[in-house]
């Protein structure tokens, strides 16, 4: 049986494109993480932090002030540690010139509030074939385990040829005490994804992976030793054919198009006991389509099904989140956006749950439409990514562990865009 939406507590407008410090960033870059008390979003060059019980703003502060950067930023992720109460994001730098050093930025807070201190890294990598002067690192990921802040990119040189992409680990102990750390880059497959590991505190395991999407193939599941952080190696090809979007996301009332990415997975993954989730974006007999799963690292095999609105709709830029519920299940979220252009439906924002015991379910017109935005006509790009994260507090009526917040993009009547940010509840 497919399983029925939560309800949503807490639903509000984020940072805007006019809020963003980016004034010709048409892409939003939209990631959220919540602990007890805040929600902490950063879009583009900003971060803003709200009040969990009423959706306030409680501070905002521009990336470049934050990290002291000179040049100029792109692509910003946040997430909470909830073992250790910690923010943290990375944001990597856009070079002016081919003879600028690339460098990721790391920040993480050095209490449990994302309005205090932050310790600041700048990332050097001495990798001159992947790292060379000028090179843009694009597309970072950010994940975790239980002792490493995880990352990824996407390198390219400074006239726009791709040079390869690399995942490390960076070690917390060293993060969250401004003590200095050597990070070491192994090649990966494009668009390889950090996975998240679950858990309330964040479960201890031997293991950490990284996933990413082959359109035609399947997946390509690596493995790094968890504690100490070690190298990261190809553990297996998945096989679970997909290919990618043939078309650009359709809108009604105008010819404008949105790009729906290439089947990339586009947020980090989450690692519950032996399963790694997962969700990207996949053709669908000629519709762009969510689809989202599991991989068993113990077999290599992929458990997958779709996620789409309505029969009609362009259904894209997915991420997920997943909590234990015990016995080997689990509570899922599903977040994507949407356009149902035969009926008349613009950009919406929209979240489906998939309940314990329910496996992997398609999830067709049961999922919950958080905000109905408009149609644009002058941007042609959405966001690169959305996402999904365990809110780790519980409540006096619902458990921790039973909700998520989830950030996405919309657009506004005046056709500029604007994120949208979600609490939704099993309870």
């Amino acid at each position: 049986m497919a399983a029925t939406s939560s309800s949503s507590p807490a639903n509000f407008h984020g940072i805007t494109e006019g809020s963003s410090d980016c004034a010709n960033c048409q892409t939003p870059d939209a990631t959220a993480a919540v602990n007890g008390t805040e929600i902490a979003e950063t879009a583009n060059l900003r971060l803003q932090v709200y009040s969990k019980s009423t959706a306030a703003t409680v501070c905002t502060m521009s990336l470049s002030s934050l990290l002291g950067a000179s040049s100029g930023l792109s692509h910003p992720r946040i997430q909470y540690d909830n073992a250790f109460k910690r923010f943290s994001l990375v944001v990597d730098s856009v070079p002016a010139s081919s003879f600028d050093v690339p460098i990721q930025y790391l920040a993480a807070s050095q209490t449990d509030d994302a309005c205090g201190a932050w310790w600041i890294y700048s990332i050097v990598f001495s990798n001159s074939s992947l790292y060379p002067l000028g090179a843009t690192l694009d597309y970072p990921y950010l994940g975790q385990d239980s002792t490493s802040l995880l990352s990824s990119t996407n390198n390219f040189s400074f006239g726009g040829s791709y040079l390869g992409s690399a995942a490390y680990a960076m070690p917390k102990s060293a993060a969250y005490t401004g003590a200095g750390f050597d990070v070491t880059p192994y090649s990966v497959a494009f668009s390889t994804a950090p996975v998240t590991v679950a858990g309330i505190p964040t479960f201890s395991t031997t293991s950490t992976y990284w996933l990413a999407a082959v359109p035609g193939t399947g997946y390509d599941l690596y493995v790094m030793p968890t504690n100490p952080a070690g190298a990261i190696s190809l553990r297996a090809v998945v096989r679970s054919a997909f290919s990618a979007p043939t078309r650009r996301v359709n809108q009604p009332g105008t010819s404008r198009t949105l790009d729906p990415l290439d089947g990339r997975i586009e947020s980090a993954g989450v690692q519950d006991g032996s399963f790694v989730w997962f969700a990207h974006t996949v053709n669908d007999s000629g519709f762009p389509t969510t689809r989202y799963g599991a991989i068993n690292v113990s077999t290599n095999l992929a458990t997958t099904a779709l996620a789409f609105h309505s029969n009609t709709s362009d259904d894209f830029n997915p991420s997920i989140g997943v909590s234990d519920a015990g016995n080997n299940t689990n509570h899922i979220w599903v977040n994507w956006a949407y356009t149902d252009t035969p009926n008349g439906v613009p950009v919406s924002d929209t979240v489906a749950g998939v309940a314990p015991g329910q496996g992997v379910p398609t999830l067709f017109g049961n999922d919950l439409t958080l905000v109905t935005g408009f149609s644009t006509s002058s941007i042609s790009s959405f966001g690169a990514y959305s996402s999904a994260e365990i809110d780790p507090v519980g409540t006096f009526s619902c458990p921790a562990g039973l909700t998520a917040l989830t950030a996405q993009e919309y657009f506004t009547s005046s056709g500029t865009w604007t994120t949208q940010l979600a609490r939704t509840t099993f309870c």
